[in-house]
C-alpha cells in the first residue's frame, strides 16, 4: 500500500482535507461547526485562522458547507474557492460561475467581482455565502502578480458594498493572518 494514499476502508483521508462528500466520515467537531455557522450568518466578512493542519478546510468543507447547503437547514448557496496559483481574479469568478449556472442563469466573466455576486443573489436565498478557503496562498503566489491589487480592491469593495447580500469567509493558517 502506498503510504501517501489513504487505505480505501478507513474513514479518514490522509494529508488531503475532507471534502464535502465525507461529511460523514467527519465528526467531532460540532461546537466548532455551530460557533463558525452563527458567526457567518450574523456578519458579512468572517475571518478564520488557526495554525497549520487544524483542520480548518475540513471543518469548512465537512461540516460548515453541507450544514449551509442543506435545504432541511439553511438552505444556501455556498461557493467554495481554494484556488490562488494562477489569476485569482478570474479564476474566483469562474468559480463563482460554475456554482451558481447549475441554477442555468447566464453569467459574465467580464463584470467585476461585486458586480458579478450582486447579480447572482438575484437568484440565490440570503445570505450568499463565499468560502476563500487557503487564503495565504494567495499572498505567496500573488504578492507581485498582475491582478493582486485589482484582487484586493474587488474583494474589499465587495465587503463594505452592504446591499450585496454576501457571507463572506476568509480561511488562512494564522502565521499569515496579518498579511
Amino acid at each position: 500500500m502506498n503510504r501517501n494514499q489513504p487505505n480505501q476502508n478507513s474513514p479518514y483521508p490522509g494529508l488531503r482535507p475532507y471534502r464535502e462528500d465525507e461529511k460523514d466520515n467527519f465528526f467531532g467537531r460540532d461546537a466548532d461547526r455551530e460557533i463558525l455557522v452563527d458567526k457567518l450568518l450574523g456578519n458579512r466578512l468572517t475571518l478564520l485562522f488557526a495554525a497549520t493542519g487544524i483542520g480548518k478546510s475540513s471543518l469548512l468543507q465537512a461540516a460548515v458547507m453541507p450544514q449551509l447547503k442543506d435545504p432541511l437547514g439553511e438552505n444556501l448557496t455556498v461557493i467554495y474557492h481554494n484556488d490562488w496559483v494562477l489569476q485569482p481574479l478570474d479564476s474566483l469568478k469562474q468559480t463563482i460561475i460554475d456554482s451558481i449556472t447549475t441554477q442555468a442563469i447566464p453569467l459574465k466573466q467580464q463584470q467585476t467581482l461585486p458586480e458579478l455576486l450582486e447579480f447572482c443573489t438575484l437568484f440565490t436565498r440570503y445570505p450568499l455565502v463565499m468560502i476563500l478557503d487557503q487564503f495565504e496562498e494567495f499572498f505567496r503566489y500573488q504578492k507581485h502578480g498582475n491582478q493582486f491589487h485589482d484582487f484586493i480592491h474587488q474583494i474589499t469593495a465587495l465587503v463594505i458594498n452592504t446591499k450585496i447580500p454576501i457571507s463572506l469567509v476568509i480561511s488562512m493558517r494564522e502565521d499569515f493572518a496579518l498579511e
